[in-house]
C-alpha cells in the first residue's frame, strides 16, 4: 500500500487543508491538464477519509429513504 494519498479534488484538498494536514506537492495532470495534491498519509488523514467516507454514505442513503 502506497504512502500517498492523490488527491484530485480541490474541495477535498481545501477540507484537508483546514484540518492541518499539508501537501507534499502539487503537480499538473498532463491529460486533464487540472491540478492535483500528494499528500502522506497518516493516522489523521486515514480517519478524515474514512469519517468522510462515512457521512457521505449516511447523505446518500438518506435519498433512498
Amino acid at each position: 500500500m502506497s504512502d500517498i494519498f492523490y488527491c484530485y479534488s480541490p474541495k477535498l484538498k481545501d477540507e484537508l487543508l483546514s484540518i492541518g494536514e499539508r501537501y507534499m506537492a502539487k503537480n499538473l495532470h498532463p491529460k486533464t491538464n487540472k491540478f492535483y495534491w500528494l499528500f502522506l498519509k497518516n493516522n489523521n488523514l486515514k480517519e478524515y477519509l474514512t469519517k468522510r467516507k462515512q457521512d457521505s454514505d449516511c447523505m446518500q442513503s438518506d435519498f433512498l429513504i
